[in-house]
């Protein structure tokens, strides 16, 4: 909500960064008038793979915006000073403590104020214990109220009329489940009743709605699931390359594929999105990603020409 928030997101692989940064400036579906995910927030990227001069154009760019977001590999974790930055999230934990704290100082810079949002799977959440013995102070957050600001699921006057709809269905069904558990020893109603193990019910809604955007938007769009594809393989390339000393923490065997697929948009199983496929089918599937995003490309600039047609009227 604060317009002037200037927020620095970290992957773990350059391939996350492009797709988040694709799902981000994408409108949503079924949107009653064109929307970004984060309204009118610009989202630039920075990562290791990308040419000299579009990384030194992404850099002046935030270094200059007031409001703005920057997705990035740690290749902007040290050596580069962002001013007035507000926030760091760390999507995908560092794994080394140092690297988390090179991260993180990347806001509060000069007497400044600032804050670091860390997310940790529920089988990683020892890192917590390795980063105290460094000196670092965190607090457990809830994610149900950030979840609820976000203009995909908000009005002007309050959340959206699907994120209501699913809220009264939550609310009835948590009641249905309390009862039914009450009547089986008294265990309360959770969101792994509707599918979300570990979710509070207050949680449930924006999220479901989230999960729910997340899945059309990458399913209806040949790029984008070729980018949440690519993601994915290589966000479990990267996690198994954590060291032997934070095994204990970071283990490939602890991850659970098919929710991590989920949290892509990507609906097909893990052993199918892994799978390299026919030179044939590679191929096509390039060239829809690419006919995709000349069709996108076409139609904006129909549109900024009817809107220079009608500033010239």
């Amino acid at each position: 909500r604060n317009r002037t928030s200037k927020l620095v997101v970290f992957f773990s692989n350059c391939d996350s960064v492009d797709f988040h940064h694709q799902l981000l400036q994408h409108q949503q579906p079924e949107a009653a008038a064109p929307e970004q995910l984060l309204g009118a927030t610009p989202v630039l990227r920075l990562h290791g793979d990308m040419a000299q001069p579009e990384r030194t154009s992404t850099l002046v760019t935030f270094s200059k915006a007031k409001s703005c977001v920057l997705l990035c590999t740690d290749v902007a974790a040290r050596g580069l000073d962002f001013p007035g930055v507000t926030s760091i999230i760390q999507y995908d934990p560092a794994g080394d403590p140092a690297e988390y704290v090179h991260r993180v100082g990347r806001t509060a810079r000069m007497g400044q104020q600032g804050e670091a949002l860390l997310f940790l799977l529920p089988s990683e959440l020892q890192y917590v214990q390795l980063l105290q013995e460094c000196g670092a102070n965190l607090k457990h957050g809830q994610s149900a109220a950030a979840l609820q600001c976000l203009p995909s699921l908000t009005v002007a006057d309050g959340p959206s009329t699907k994120l209501l709809h699913l809220a009264r269905k939550t609310r009835k069904h948590g009641k249905d489940s309390s009862n039914r558990s009450q009547s089986n020893g008294g265990k309360e109603a959770n969101g792994a009743d509707l599918g979300l193990k570990g979710a509070a019910l207050e949680q449930l809604p924006a999220a479901m709605l989230m999960q729910r955007q997340l899945v059309a938007l990458v399913s209806g769009d040949a790029e984008l699931s070729r980018l949440a594809h690519n993601a994915f393989r290589s966000f479990v390339r990267a996690y198994a390359t954590h060291p032997t000393r934070l095994k204990h923490v970071f283990h490939i065997k602890s991850l659970h594929l098919g929710h991590l697929a989920a949290s892509f948009g990507l609906r097909e199983a893990p052993g199918m999105i892994g799978a390299t496929g026919s030179a044939a089918a590679c191929k096509k599937q390039k060239l829809e990603g690419q006919q995709a995003a000349k069709k996108r490309e076409k139609a904006a600039w129909h549109k900024n020409a009817r809107a220079a047609a009608a500033l010239g009227s």
